[in-house]
């Protein structure tokens, strides 16, 4: 909310281009923040015994906290379906991500729900630093960049602000990553630059995503 009130309730009324700008900004200064806190040294994160134990189905082995990740994810994805599309709260969510000046006329408060919805955004983010941290136990400041960023080309290759598009394009990207590299194993190092070339693609053929909507910018 911090961020929000200070990095993006100023810019408002600016284009988009500079909220995106300032976005950036305050990614760096919290990483660079907590490196000057925390130090870049990496620590341990504490993972229970159930999320240490290996699964066997025949010869495929599992880590438990897959199945963990699947039923955590599942649950909050409701959670926030429910809220998006069943509340009040959700409604002015979707009223200001399609135009703001007509929402401030309906009696919206537009800082109130912006502020509500950096905390959702926040708190989900969280849960799944937390996952993230069972899966990979081992805690330093830059290890969010790369999940980050991944997170966000799915949320463009399925749409942008659709949250089915979201999770659509989240499980078409981990399944294309894991079959590039069991295909392709000699070039597992590139899995990475896999993910970008798709981002690319997806700009290129369709902008919008696969199940976004096409919505022209405001002047």
């Amino acid at each position: 909310m911090l961020s929000e009130r200070i990095a993006y309730r100023p810019l408002r009324n600016a284009p988009r281009i500079s909220v995106l700008i300032s976005a950036i900004g305050v990614s760096f200064f919290l990483q660079n923040l907590a490196i000057v806190i925390f130090s870049g040294i990496p620590k341990s994160f504490f993972r229970p015994t159930f999320f240490k134990k290996i699964i066997q189905f025949g010869d495929i082995r599992i880590q438990s906290t897959l199945f963990a990740s699947v039923v955590v994810s599942a649950i909050f994805l409701t959670i926030l379906i429910y809220i998006v599309y069943r509340t009040k709260t959700g409604l002015a969510m979707r009223s200001i991500s399609t135009d703001i000046e007509t929402s401030r006329l309906m009696a919206v408060n537009v800082d109130k729900t912006i502020s509500i919805t950096f905390v959702i955004g926040s708190a989900l983010a969280a849960v799944g630093g937390i996952l993230w941290g069972l899966r990979f136990p081992q805690l330093f400041p830059l290890m969010g960049m790369m999940p980050g960023l991944k997170a966000f080309i799915a949320a463009v290759v399925g749409g942008i602000g659709n949250i089915p598009g979201a999770m659509l394009g989240g499980l078409f990207l981990g399944m294309s990553e894991i079959l590039f590299v069991a295909f392709l194993p000699a070039l597992s190092g590139y899995r990475d630059a896999f993910i970008f070339a798709i981002l690319i693609l997806i700009l290129l053929l369709k902008p919008d995503g696969i199940l976004g909507k096409n919505v022209q910018e405001k002047v």
